[in-house]
């Protein structure tokens, strides 16, 4: 029986299904086409693509559309020196972008250093420049990201100062006005902190030669007191380029020059690795795709939890398992175009998975524990006013549909498909989730599965959506560093900043993967 023919069929609990036999029946096959496969680095994904679950032909389509425009970027600055004319011929849509993605990963890039600016600017004739060109070296737009940019969900508020970062008073006055103390911005709820220990320790790589670097930073920012817009108002403060501070690594300000811009690559390097590879692989591709497989193996087609969560899993499978050919594999872009080795970037992975915990996985909770909630002491933040409105639309669809099925707790606690459902999500040897919640109630129910259609919706759509105008443009935000950072010891010079990025063949290969 088809997807489609599946679907015609009325939704219905288990417990109010007058055809059990059938339901048992289509969840076998279920179970046969979608399966467990733990055997990648320890990971959840499946063992293959079963067929509902391809690519559909109009996002081949359009995906080698985009495909065609980055080969012609390439042609158009000289790179593309294999192209496969075949590709033009082909009609079918599958078979030509494998021909071109075949033409971008043979075209011969040397592996040097970019010049300079204007370097980088001649590498986008046919895709235009990422909007981060116009301001990466902007104060005001370091801190911005922070609020607005493509990994939103660092910030947490600044609790107490502490020895592991020796702020002072000289250091906050300089950023926010002489009278202003460190005791008063924390009182205040006006001192924040981009924390990124997660990295501390993490093994680096080579790529063709090149040694890389990453950095486990503390990035400190305030609310200035007093009128101005959100340029004026939330300011950098200092940056640490390590978890221990020391002569060797002190706290940098604005007032540092060069040496301060090198510190903000370390800040923004490390905010690359922590979206893309903690929270893009790790807590939207993995965690979603253990929902999938949960929810085919334990969901019946008529279910109505299936049927709602169907629409939120489109495609899953499918982008995972070129995630897992092209992107997590040896050789592939986060190997390559990442810090860490690849040791070193499923250990990120694992950190970021074994913090995760589901039952407080929900914007709310979120915002509150990274004290981020306070409209009043930080009045103009972004992601948190967007999110919230879109949160309180899903959560109203969420709770009104599972309502016409769910008359009572009562028929949530009698759906045997929905008990299987919670306990796959966490067993150990199916989809692993930390933190599932037992679910008895209708409003616990709403919850968990809004929480899950904003991570596969609004969430993702933070992280991958806003990678061209953030991760495009290298110089704004490296997806590895190949040089080092600020230095105490030797001079900090420009040429030492542009060391920091990456060569000509990652800066290409970054930014097609982030024009997709």
């Amino acid at each position: 029986m088809t997807q489609v023919a599946r679907m015609t069929q009325v939704a219905v609990l288990p417990q109010d299904d007058p055809k059990p036999e059938s339901r048992e029946q289509a969840l076998a096959k279920a179970r046969a086409d979608y399966v467990y496969d733990h055997g990648y680095q320890d990971v959840v994904l499946s063992e293959h693509v079963a067929e509902g679950e391809k690519f559909e032909t109009a996002y081949l389509v359009q995906t080698v559309g985009i495909y065609t425009k980055l080969a012609a970027n390439r042609a158009a600055i000289g790179m593309s020196r294999s192209h496969d004319v075949n590709a033009d011929g082909k009609t079918d849509p599958k078979e030509r972008l494998d021909l071109l993605r075949a033409t971008l990963k043979k075209s011969g890039i040397p592996s040097e250093r970019v010049g300079g600016i204007a370097d980088f600017e001649a590498l986008y004739p046919k895709s235009g420049l990422p909007v981060s060109a116009r301001h990466w070296r902007e104060d005001w737009y370091f801190a911005w990201q922070r609020l607005a940019g493509g990994y939103p969900v660092q910030l947490e508020r600044l609790r107490e100062i502490t020895d592991r970062l020796p702020l002072t008073d000289a250091h906050l006055r300089a950023a926010t006005g002489d009278d202003d103390t460190l005791d008063a911005a924390v009182a205040e709820h006006r001192l924040y902190v981009c924390d990124y220990a997660i990295l501390d320790g993490l093994p680096c790589g080579q790529f063709n030669g090149w040694q890389k670097y990453l950095w486990a930073p503390l990035a400190v920012f305030a609310v200035k007191r007093g009128p101005g817009g959100p340029r004026e108002r939330f300011v950098p403060v200092g940056i640490q380029c390590g978890q221990t501070p020391g002569p060797k690594r002190p706290i940098w300000t604005p007032a540092d020059g060069v040496a301060w811009d090198m510190a903000k690559c370390t800040v923004q390097t490390a905010d690359a690795h922590t979206r893309e590879i903690g929270a893009h692989t790790g807590l939207c591709h993995l965690i979603m795709e253990a929902v999938l497989l949960a929810s085919r193996r334990e969901l019946a087609p008529n279910h109505p939890l299936l049927r709602l969560l169907i629409p939120h899993l489109a495609m899953t499978q499918a982008t995972n398992d070129v995630m897992r050919k092209s992107f997590i594999g040896p050789g592939g872009v986060m190997e390559n175009y990442q810090s860490p080795t690849l040791e070193g970037a499923f250990t990120l992975i694992h950190r970021t998975l074994d913090r995760f915990d589901l039952g407080a996985s929900d914007l709310a909770p979120d915002l509150a524990a990274r004290g981020v909630d306070d409209r009043e002491a930080l009045p103009w933040y972004p992601y948190r006013d967007d999110a919230e409105l879109v949160m309180a639309a899903i959560r109203q669809w969420v709770a009104a549909y599972l309502s016409v099925y769910y008359p009572s707790d009562d028929a949530v606690r009698a759906d045997s498909e929905l008990r299987a459902w919670i306990r796959a999500l966490g067993a150990p040897s199916a989809g692993a989730v930390r933190g599932v919640p037992d679910v008895q109630t209708r409003d616990a129910l709403a919850h968990l599965v809004a929480s899950l259609i904003w991570r596969s919706t609004a969430y993702h759509s933070v992280i991958n959506y806003t990678g061209w105008e953030f991760l495009g443009w290298l110089p704004n935000q490296p997806t590895a560093a190949f040089g080092r950072g600020p230095s105490t010891t030797e001079p900090n010079t420009e040429q030492d900043l542009i060391n920091m990025w990456p060569p000509l063949d990652v800066t290409i290969g970054v930014h097609d993967v982030m024009y997709q």
